[in-house]
Protein backbone atom coordinates (compact mmCIF):
# COMPACT_ATOMS: atom_id res chain seq x y z
CA UNK A 1 0.00 0.00 0.00
CA UNK A 2 1.25 3.39 -1.30
CA UNK A 3 1.53 6.61 1.31
CA UNK A 4 -0.02 9.54 -0.05
CA UNK A 5 2.40 12.02 2.07
CA UNK A 6 2.22 14.88 -0.48
CA UNK A 7 -1.77 14.89 0.11
CA UNK A 8 -1.42 14.97 3.68
CA UNK A 9 1.08 18.52 3.35
CA UNK A 10 -0.97 19.82 0.78
CA UNK A 11 -3.81 19.36 3.60
CA UNK A 12 -2.00 21.18 6.48
CA UNK A 13 -0.59 24.00 4.72
CA UNK A 14 -4.12 24.91 3.26
CA UNK A 15 -5.32 25.17 6.79
CA UNK A 16 -2.90 26.75 7.60
CA UNK A 17 -2.71 29.11 5.41
CA UNK A 18 -6.92 29.57 5.74
CA UNK A 19 -7.46 29.74 9.37
CA UNK A 20 -4.14 31.62 10.54
CA UNK A 21 -4.70 34.97 8.69
CA UNK A 22 -7.95 35.54 10.92
CA UNK A 23 -6.77 33.96 13.73
CA UNK A 24 -6.58 36.49 17.22
CA UNK A 25 -4.47 34.89 19.72
CA UNK A 26 -5.79 35.46 23.38
CA UNK A 27 -3.11 34.45 26.36
CA UNK A 28 -4.89 34.38 29.90
CA UNK A 29 -8.34 34.62 27.91
CA UNK A 30 -10.32 32.06 25.41
CA UNK A 31 -12.25 35.59 24.25
CA UNK A 32 -9.67 37.77 22.83
CA UNK A 33 -11.11 41.33 22.17
CA UNK A 34 -12.44 41.54 18.04
CA UNK A 35 -10.29 44.61 17.62
CA UNK A 36 -6.90 42.81 19.07
CA UNK A 37 -4.66 40.35 17.32
CA UNK A 38 -3.06 39.67 20.40
CA UNK A 39 -4.81 39.63 23.81
CA UNK A 40 -2.88 39.21 26.99
CA UNK A 41 -5.01 39.25 30.00
CA UNK A 42 -3.70 39.03 33.63
CA UNK A 43 -3.97 40.27 37.11
CA UNK A 44 -0.36 38.85 37.96
CA UNK A 45 2.24 39.34 35.23
CA UNK A 46 2.65 41.56 32.82
CA UNK A 47 4.17 41.53 29.49
CA UNK A 48 7.84 41.81 28.51
CA UNK A 49 9.44 43.39 25.44
CA UNK A 50 12.47 42.59 23.99
CA UNK A 51 15.38 44.40 26.30
CA UNK A 52 18.24 45.58 24.63
CA UNK A 53 21.27 48.07 25.26
CA UNK A 54 21.30 51.41 22.87
CA UNK A 55 24.26 50.20 21.35
CA UNK A 56 22.04 46.72 20.03
CA UNK A 57 19.04 48.64 19.34
CA UNK A 58 20.52 50.87 16.82
CA UNK A 59 22.18 47.49 15.36
CA UNK A 60 18.57 46.62 14.42
CA UNK A 61 19.08 46.40 10.69
CA UNK A 62 16.01 48.47 9.24
CA UNK A 63 13.78 48.26 12.05
CA UNK A 64 9.40 48.73 11.30
CA UNK A 65 7.45 51.28 12.39
CA UNK A 66 5.94 50.61 15.33
CA UNK A 67 9.29 48.41 16.61
CA UNK A 68 8.89 48.48 20.48
CA UNK A 69 11.50 47.42 22.86
CA UNK A 70 12.72 48.47 26.11
CA UNK A 71 16.29 50.04 26.66
CA UNK A 72 17.99 48.87 29.27
CA UNK A 73 20.87 51.73 28.21
CA UNK A 74 18.26 54.60 29.27
CA UNK A 75 16.03 52.48 31.13
CA UNK A 76 12.77 53.48 29.08
CA UNK A 77 9.95 52.06 26.59
CA UNK A 78 11.04 52.73 23.11
CA UNK A 79 9.29 52.69 19.56
CA UNK A 80 10.66 53.21 16.13
CA UNK A 81 8.70 55.61 15.04
CA UNK A 82 9.82 55.27 11.04
CA UNK A 83 12.45 57.70 11.42
CA UNK A 84 13.95 57.76 14.98
CA UNK A 85 13.35 56.20 18.29
CA UNK A 86 11.41 57.73 20.52
CA UNK A 87 10.95 57.07 24.13
CA UNK A 88 7.54 56.68 25.84
CA UNK A 89 8.17 56.26 28.88
CA UNK A 90 10.18 59.07 31.02
CA UNK A 91 13.47 57.01 31.54
CA UNK A 92 13.48 56.80 35.92
CA UNK A 93 16.75 57.98 36.18
CA UNK A 94 15.33 61.33 35.06
CA UNK A 95 14.39 64.09 37.85
CA UNK A 96 11.02 63.96 37.14
CA UNK A 97 10.36 61.78 39.80
CA UNK A 98 12.61 63.61 42.79
CA UNK A 99 11.58 65.16 45.50
CA UNK A 100 11.51 69.12 46.31
CA UNK A 101 12.67 71.19 48.29
CA UNK A 102 11.33 74.71 49.19
CA UNK A 103 13.82 77.48 49.65
CA UNK A 104 12.09 80.78 50.51
CA UNK A 105 9.46 81.19 47.95
CA UNK A 106 11.19 78.43 45.35
CA UNK A 107 10.80 74.88 44.77
CA UNK A 108 14.07 73.05 43.75
CA UNK A 109 14.59 69.26 42.98
CA UNK A 110 16.20 67.93 46.57
CA UNK A 111 18.71 66.12 43.97
CA UNK A 112 20.78 67.53 41.13
CA UNK A 113 19.71 67.39 37.70
CA UNK A 114 20.54 63.97 36.42
CA UNK A 115 18.85 63.26 32.58
CA UNK A 116 20.56 61.85 29.66
CA UNK A 117 17.70 62.73 27.00
CA UNK A 118 16.25 66.19 26.00
CA UNK A 119 12.28 66.57 26.88
CA UNK A 120 11.24 65.52 23.65
CA UNK A 121 13.25 62.26 23.91
CA UNK A 122 16.07 63.12 22.24
CA UNK A 123 19.14 61.08 23.58
CA UNK A 124 21.77 64.07 24.86
CA UNK A 125 25.59 62.24 24.19
CA UNK A 126 27.97 61.57 26.80
CA UNK A 127 31.28 63.40 26.14
CA UNK A 128 33.94 61.70 27.89
CA UNK A 129 36.88 63.84 25.98
CA UNK A 130 38.11 66.94 27.53
CA UNK A 131 39.73 68.09 24.25
CA UNK A 132 35.83 67.12 22.29
CA UNK A 133 34.31 68.98 24.74
CA UNK A 134 35.97 71.85 24.30
CA UNK A 135 35.68 72.03 21.11
CA UNK A 136 31.55 71.01 21.08
CA UNK A 137 28.90 73.48 19.35
CA UNK A 138 26.12 71.14 20.35
CA UNK A 139 24.66 69.86 23.57
CA UNK A 140 26.30 67.33 25.77
CA UNK A 141 26.97 65.96 28.94
CA UNK A 142 29.51 64.12 31.27
CA UNK A 143 29.98 62.55 34.95
CA UNK A 144 32.25 64.81 37.42
CA UNK A 145 35.98 63.76 36.68
CA UNK A 146 34.19 61.26 33.80
CA UNK A 147 33.69 59.32 37.26
CA UNK A 148 30.24 57.42 36.94
CA UNK A 149 30.25 56.75 40.61
CA UNK A 150 30.26 60.35 41.10
CA UNK A 151 27.00 60.43 39.65
CA UNK A 152 24.77 59.85 42.17
CA UNK A 153 26.07 62.29 44.14
CA UNK A 154 26.47 64.62 41.77
CA UNK A 155 24.12 63.80 38.97
CA UNK A 156 24.94 64.73 35.49
CA UNK A 157 27.28 67.61 34.44
CA UNK A 158 25.80 69.76 30.98
CA UNK A 159 27.46 72.22 29.34
CA UNK A 160 25.66 75.20 27.86
CA UNK A 161 24.41 74.01 24.66
CA UNK A 162 22.08 71.68 26.16
CA UNK A 163 21.35 74.08 28.71
CA UNK A 164 19.97 76.44 25.95
CA UNK A 165 18.83 73.54 23.81
CA UNK A 166 14.80 73.98 22.63
CA UNK A 167 14.15 70.50 22.84
CA UNK A 168 14.50 71.15 26.77
CA UNK A 169 16.71 70.09 29.71
CA UNK A 170 14.43 70.51 32.47
CA UNK A 171 12.16 67.32 33.02
CA UNK A 172 8.31 68.91 31.82
CA UNK A 173 6.65 71.36 34.97
CA UNK A 174 10.80 72.38 35.50
CA UNK A 175 13.14 75.04 34.10
CA UNK A 176 16.42 75.92 34.40
CA UNK A 177 16.82 78.39 36.95
CA UNK A 178 17.97 82.18 35.82
CA UNK A 179 20.63 84.35 36.82
CA UNK A 180 17.64 86.04 39.58
CA UNK A 181 16.51 83.32 40.47
CA UNK A 182 20.43 82.18 41.36
CA UNK A 183 20.93 85.22 43.21
CA UNK A 184 17.79 84.88 44.85
CA UNK A 185 18.87 81.58 46.48
CA UNK A 186 22.63 83.39 46.99
CA UNK A 187 20.88 86.02 49.34
CA UNK A 188 18.99 83.25 51.34
CA UNK A 189 22.23 81.37 51.72
CA UNK A 190 24.24 84.10 52.61
CA UNK A 191 21.67 85.33 55.60
CA UNK A 192 21.82 82.00 57.38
Amino acid sequence: MKKNYPFLFIFIFLLITNISPRAQVGIGTTTPAASAQLDVNSTTKGLLPPRMTTVQRDLISIPAAGLFIFNLTTNSLQIYNGTGWVSLTTPSNTAVFLPTIVIGTQQWMNNNLDVAFYRNGDPIPQVTDPTAWAGLTTGAWCYYNNDSTLGNKYGKLYNWYAVNDPRGLAPQGWHIPSDAEWTALEALWAGH
